[in-house]
């Protein structure tokens, strides 16, 4: 979805968040609860399926790493009810500005700013400060467990690594 400007994304969103604030406290909404429910049950089934080395390297981070994880993190995931109050009322006092889709940061070290936006609108947000909020993809070799990381520089443990002959 691309806006014209950052107040139509900023307005788009906080619309987002409200409305879904609002089903999670009414119960006519139960059903959201029967499909969060069945989405659990079935993310615990297909681990089973991955664990058992039937899928095929492809499949694997494809399916289920990449468009599976996704769509079940967009619905039976996320912040508490709660943080997502905050999170809104941050928007709205304009300390939390949302970017959008396919997000990009760069630095400008210069000048020792942050410049950042996305496909989403054609706004540039530019800030001293930058936090990150977003998970990164698992990696050994970028943990901060002492021992994990200790295992994978000497060599006794590595990452995943699936090799798809096609």
């Amino acid at each position: 979805v691309s806006f014209g400007s950052a107040g139509e994304l900023q307005e788009h969103l906080r619309g987002y968040i409200s409305e879904d604030l609002a089903r999670r406290s009414d119960s006519f909404y139960s059903a959201d609860l029967g499909a969060f429910g069945a989405l659990l049950t079935s993310f615990g089934q297909l681990s089973r399926v991955v664990a058992s080395g039937q899928l095929v390297p492809r499949s694997r981070i494809d399916d289920f790493d990449g468009w599976w994880f996704g769509f079940f993190s967009f619905l039976a995931s996320g912040p508490p009810a709660h943080r997502l109050r905050e999170l809104l009322a941050l928007s709205k006092a304009g300390i939390v500005e949302f970017l959008g889709a396919d997000m990009w940061v760069e630095a400008d070290e210069d000048g020792g700013r942050w410049r950042a936006g996305s496909a989403s609108s054609p706004h540039l947000v530019e800030t001293g400060a930058l936090i990150e909020a977003r998970l990164p993809r698992p990696s050994v070799g970028h943990t901060r467990d002492d021992l994990l990381r200790s295992l994978h520089a000497s060599g006794g443990g590595t990452d995943d690594e699936l090799i798809d002959s096609a």
